[in-house]
């Protein structure tokens, strides 16, 4: 299971398209926190951001990859 935030919604049905935000290598969802920020006072698109496996919250694989 990957780790994810919706920082800037209610929980509910979009009709517009997502914004996702993937950190790079070695980083977390939380690189993203001062664009989200930013991002929350012009927009209210709605905004996924997402733990690559094995960073941040989300889990180590099992296997080598």
């Amino acid at each position: 299971m990957l780790n994810y935030q919706i920082p800037n919604q209610s929980h509910g049905q979009y009709e517009q398209e997502w914004l996702v935000f993937l950190h790079g290598f070695t980083g977390s969802l939380e690189v993203w926190n001062p664009l989200v920020s930013e991002l929350k006072q012009h927009s209210n698109q709605p905004i996924l951001l997402v733990d690559i496996l094995g960073s941040g919250k989300s889990p180590q694989p099992n296997e080598l990859y």
